[in-house]
């Protein structure tokens, strides 16, 4: 009977698009390597455990090997036997150090590696959700701007305001209440000139479709927590009509609620947990406009 062993491996690469990129690639068991460029190979960094305890080791990088036109070749080179290795290195975590299969005792048709991400994507996903941060901070802050006075905004962002500038409010409330109303000027005149590479719909799309992912393989969202989710959104939106929103509820199916039932995972499918989500947030946003225009009329 052929058993199968679990080993943790890195490629060249991986370790390439590490360095580039500054980026932690996850092997898996909670363990993470970030990659550094030397002159002989990589340096690396492993992380790992609940106080990310960090270990130092290095890989090298040979060109005994060549490609078919006669170039040369890189290749990863074992630190244990010096072999090269035109697939992937494993991680031996007794010593630390980077070696092939043969050298770990593990037969190369008995080693398995576990499932994750390409690390590609990985660098895609990080640099969109990014830009998605950065956007709605801006289109959230730029609607406080228009919406709140300059003691309303100020007041709930106490960091923008220096220290001396609260002292002048217990001997000149006029001049304190001048300063707030420039202080609010300059920022919103620096918003208004952030320049921010918004999202297209297909990278939003694609953006919310891996969060999807990633929230189904935390298994931290049930049906049922999707389906409430559902059915708030929808009680948010009839709200405004009372007449048609016990029947809305009664009468027609959730949608959801029926893709949910289809399936025998326990899970929903990565596209309608993006739209849930996506809903949910603008549904948020609007509430937050609404709610500011409303403290500006008053």
């Amino acid at each position: 009977m052929r058993t199968k062993v679990d080993l943790l491996p890195v490629s060249l690469h991986e370790l390439r698009v590490s360095a580039f990129h500054r980026v932690w690639i996850k092997l898996g068991m909670g363990i993470q390597v970030r990659a550094r460029t030397t002159a002989s190979g990589y340096d690396l960094r492993i992380r790992y455990g609940k106080d990310d305890t960090i270990k130092k080791s290095s890989v090298k990088v040979e060109y005994g090997a060549r490609w078919a036109n006669g170039n040369p070749r890189p290749t990863l080179s074992c630190a244990s036997c010096g072999k090269l290795a035109f697939q992937n290195l494993y991680l031996d975590t007794k010593t630390w150090q980077w070696k092939c299969s043969p050298c770990l005792g593990v037969k190369p048709w008995k080693v398995r590696v576990p499932m994750k991400w390409d690390l590609g994507e990985e660098t895609k996903f990080r640099q969109l959700l990014r830009r998605k941060v950065d956007e709605d901070i801006l289109k959230f802050e730029l609607a406080a701007l228009r919406g709140l006075s300059a003691e309303a905004f100020l007041a709930t962002r106490p960091y923008l305001v220096p220290p001396w500038v609260e002292q002048v409010r217990e001997f000149n409330p006029k001049l304190y209440a001048k300063l707030l109303k420039t202080l609010h000027g300059k920022y919103r005149a620096v918003m208004m000139r952030r320049r921010i590479q918004f999202l297209n719909d297909k990278e939003n799309k694609w953006l919310m479709e891996k969060l999807g992912v990633v929230f189904e393989k935390a298994f931290i969202i049930s049906r049922r927590d999707i389906a409430w989710l559902q059915q708030h959104h929808q009680q948010q939106t009839s709200g405004s009509q009372p007449g048609l929103k016990s029947e809305l509820l009664s009468s027609q199916p959730l949608e959801i609620g029926c893709s949910l039932a289809k399936t025998s995972s326990g899970q929903a499918t990565n596209v309608e947990l993006a739209q849930v989500l996506e809903q949910s947030a603008v549904q948020i946003a609007g509430e937050l406009e609404v709610t500011a225009e409303n403290e500006e009329m008053k």
